[in-house]
């Protein structure tokens, strides 16, 4: 999970606590879905999780922080599954391969969840979750250039790869962002076409 400092959310330790909190952030994301961000209100969203209006303020200290608590989980998410994608790479192709396919699982995953969507709409006014976005993109393009400083000759520079992995991360949440505005088909193959260039481009650095 990302977190923030000060923190604007408590996690729950007990088991009872959680159950709260899970049944507050489904009924965030619901109201988002429904509503879009301006139909997030503390009030409304007390009475779709069924609680009190006081256990929110127990847990988080306002509207900003139930939209960064979510942000933070769906990025914690895209932890996962680019660990999980990267692990055990041998080789340049195989680097190659795991980063055609990634930005079109998450397009994939926000097309399940139209409030991701708003989320990222957050950050253009969300301080808190524009942190945890810029502390994802750092984390992401970490964890692409470890895995691809092995595979790179070293006339490439640690600062032009670093660099490179920084745009593909920022270039694929951008991309994925522009392909949801359009048809799902429309939007698969923008999708498709931005992996091709990624690659192209990546192989393109190879041979120069």
């Amino acid at each position: 999970m990302y977190a923030l400092d000060p923190p604007i959310w408590r996690e729950p330790k007990q088991a009872r606590s959680r159950e709260r909190v899970e049944a507050i952030l489904r009924a965030a994301a619901d109201l988002i879905m429904e509503k879009g961000l301006e139909g997030l209100q503390m009030r409304e969203l007390a009475k779709h999780a069924n609680v009190p209006i006081g256990t929110l303020y127990q847990f988080f200290n306002d509207r900003e922080a139930i939209l960064a608590c979510l942000a933070s989980r769906y990025l914690s998410w895209q932890d996962e599954e680019l660990t999980e994608r990267f692990q055990n790479i041998e080789s340049i192709k195989g680097w190659l391969d795991a980063i055609e396919g990634a930005t079109a699982v998450f397009y994939k995953r926000n097309l399940q969840d139209p409030a991701i969507a708003e989320l990222w709409r957050a950050a253009s006014t969300s301080k808190a979750v524009r942190e945890i976005d810029n502390a994802s993109t750092i984390r992401h393009t970490q964890l692409l250039f470890d895995m691809a400083r092995p595979h790179f000759p070293a006339r490439v520079t640690d600062e032009e790869l670093e660099i490179t992995c920084r745009m593909v991360c920022e270039l694929a949440a951008t991309a994925i962002q522009r392909a949801l505005l359009l048809p799902e088909q429309k939007g698969s193959i923008y999708i498709q076409q931005f992996e091709a260039m990624v690659r192209a481009r990546l192989a393109e650095m190879m041979l120069d």
